[in-house]
């Protein structure tokens, strides 16, 4: 019979797995977007694309909280009290639907709830890796404490690359509705390539993640 540990392994596996293969299809769409030479409907086509596949990542970043948790808990490195880990998954459970709601209906309040939520996570992993490190928490290994780090500074830039992209919508539009323009190609190009350095970094903190999982280093 399988264990809790290689079960949350294998889940945490997949989720990573997505998590960079959806970013880098979203990064590739990106390109085909920003193409001013392409039609505008192809470049709607790669635009859907885009959005469709970075519903992946999204979804893969609210499950490797809980999912990464309970697999740091089933091998003793994260000490929980009890119904805590329930708690998570609860919480993770309104993340999504907060997602799916936001997805659906773009609604304002919603999406600031959602970065609120944002905010609150990566001050917790912080403060629980922060512990960890110093030997004052319930995490009990220098390489999940970093792990919570590089997940905490990924949410971060997940926040950043909402806050850049966010003329991109507006400028979008227009291109569908009224045709190209100097200004609506320069809001498109600029926005997606100050999100580019923020999805390379997560890349990053991904493939670092993978590697201090690996090592499991100890400071």
């Amino acid at each position: 019979m399988i264990s809790a540990y290689a079960f949350w392994l294998i889940i945490h596996l997949l989720l990573f797995a997505y998590w960079l293969g959806g970013d880098l299809g979203v990064f590739y769409s990106s390109f085909v977007v920003a193409d001013a030479e392409r039609s505008v409907d192809d470049r709607k086509t790669a635009a859907g694309i885009l959005i469709g596949l970075d519903r992946v990542p999204r979804i893969c970043l609210i499950l490797m909280l809980p999912v990464g948790v309970s697999l740091a808990a089933s091998i003793g490195q994260l000490a929980l009290p009890a119904g805590a880990l329930l708690g998570i998954w609860l919480l993770a459970g309104i993340w999504l639907g907060m997602l799916w709601h936001i997805e659906k209906t773009h609604h304002a309040t919603t999406t600031k709830v959602d970065a609120f939520v944002r905010i609150v996570v990566i001050l917790a992993l912080a403060g629980f890796a922060v512990a960890g490190l110093t030997d004052s928490g319930p995490v009990k290994s220098d390489w999940v404490a970093i792990k919570m780090l590089l997940f905490a500074t990924a949410i971060t830039c997940g926040l950043m690359i909402r806050k850049v992209f966010a003329p991109f919508g507006a400028a979008f539009g227009q291109l569908v509705t009224q045709g190209s323009s100097p200004a609506v190609e320069q809001t498109i190009d600029e926005s997606l390539k100050k999100s580019r350095p923020f999805v390379i970094v997560i890349w990053l903190c991904l493939i670092a993640a993978a590697a201090v999982a690996a090592i499991k280093p100890a400071i």
